[in-house]
């Protein structure tokens, strides 16, 4: 009877696999709503009135209501099933962009963002969804594949929102036409989305949930009791500095970032029409670098000396962001940056799991993760106390922050075969 079971949850699974696989395209409309205004947030609070502080303000505000709404979506997509959850979330969210076009003043943007600080996880409940709908020896491929239609939308978007920005009223349209994708998306996703039957049948009847578990919660489920849990559990005495030097590295980056669109305006006089085409081309360089990340980490035996070259590039190329006398400069340095970010982001990861126990990979993985998460939060804020002083300032602190890392490898080198002095 067991083995009927078994392959009539297969069949279901099985079934349910081929909807997710025809019909993945519909998880990823929303990120293509998102990459259309999110570069334009900034710019808009500061033709509002905002300083760069107050525009970092919100920015922050979005990260931390992620972060602590993070476990509270997790715990709702348990109890009520992750398609009820990830269709409200897009219904809420679709709202949320909507009152964006209605955003004349500060205030209105600052409560435009609080719904979707609650509720835009539609993300990573998509990504759990299909982790639970579809069978293990699928799962990387669809994740993957989940995964490169995610970074098309960041392709397409900005650009698309960059030329509507451009007419009068630009960004209010911009915001309806990101709600009205969302609505589209709600309607694809309803109509869609198999029921959760599967879900609970796999749920029942497969013995990898275990490993499914520990993949959810690696994606949806941060909360700061589990956060100084699982601090409590690591080898600190071996471990602080390389999470030490990830969060500098992370952190440096992310304040760049953070007003990427409002140091071009401020320091190039850019459009966001030119804007939407830098950000998309960045994006097109990350996706072409991120196919060869194997080849080029192979020319390195030690993920410790691949991660200090790239954390002593990291910094003079924010440095030379930061000195950029003319626009195509500025450009021609974001290529490199685009190479860094994106091969350190899997070799510092490869290094930690080399330096770690190997029955703690989840708990270094997971712990990563929420450094990561808080690094989101507080950067946004950084980066617009660094631009009161001059559009530079953010790459200036970046570049000073990857070199601090670089210091710190330097003094206690990262490869487990020289570290026997410092156990």
């Amino acid at each position: 009877m067991q083995v009927k079971q078994n392959g009539f949850f297969s069949r279901q699974t099985k079934s349910c696999a081929k909807k997710i696989h025809k019909h993945l395209d519909s998880f990823v409309v929303d990120l293509l709503g998102v990459s259309m205004i999110l570069p334009l947030i900034t710019s808009h609070a500061k033709d509002l009135g905002a300083s760069s502080t107050v525009s970092g303000v919100l920015g922050s505000l979005y990260g931390a209501l992620q972060l602590f709404t993070s476990p509270i979506m997790g715990q709702w997509s348990d109890g009520t099933g992750r398609r009820f959850t990830l269709l409200m979330c897009l219904l809420i969210s679709a709202t949320g962009y909507c009152m964006f076009s209605w955003a004349t003043t500060l205030t209105l943007m600052f409560i435009a963002r609080i719904p979707l600080g609650i509720f835009k996880h539609s993300q990573s409940i998509g990504k759990a969804y299909l982790v639970d709908i579809v069978q293990e020896s699928e799962r990387s491929k669809v994740i993957g594949n989940f995964n490169a239609a995610s970074s098309l939308g960041f392709i397409v978007g900005p650009v698309f929102g960059g030329h509507i920005a451009d007419r009068p009223g630009g960004f209010y349209l911009v915001a309806l036409s990101a709600g009205l994708l969302f609505y589209l998306n709600f309607i694809l996703m309803w109509l869609t989305l198999p029921n959760e039957n599967a879900h609970h049948a796999m749920k029942k009847g497969l013995e990898s949930s275990a490993s499914l578990k520990q993949l959810q919660s690696d994606e949806i489920n941060f909360n700061p009791k589990t956060f100084i849990q699982t601090a409590k559990e690591l080898n600190w005495q071996e471990l602080w500095d390389l999470y030490f030097i990830k969060f500098l590295l992370a952190a440096a980056v992310i304040i760049f970032r953070s007003n990427f669109s409002l140091i071009l305006m401020q320091k190039y006089e850019t459009t966001p029409v030119i804007n939407g085409y830098i950000i998309s081309f960045n994006g097109v360089i990350s996706a072409l670098v991120g196919l060869f990340t194997g080849y080029f980490a192979s020319f390195y035996s030690s993920h410790a000396k691949l991660v200090l070259h790239l954390a002593i590039l990291q910094g003079f190329i924010l440095l030379g962001l930061a000195l950029s006398p003319t626009l195509f400069w500025f450009v021609i340095f974001l290529i490199p940056l685009c190479f860094v970010t994106t091969i350190a982001r899997v070799s510092a990861t490869s290094l930690m799991l080399e330096r770690g126990r190997k029955q703690e990979a989840g708990i270094l993985i997971g712990f990563q993760q929420s450094c990561l998460s808080m690094s989101r939060m507080v950067a946004p804020l950084i980066a617009g106390l660094a631009q009161e002083l001059t559009p530079a300032a953010p790459a200036c602190l970046g570049a000073a922050l990857s070199l601090a890392a670089v210091s710190i490898m330097i003094i206690r080198p990262q490869d487990p075969r020289n570290r026997t002095k410092w156990q």
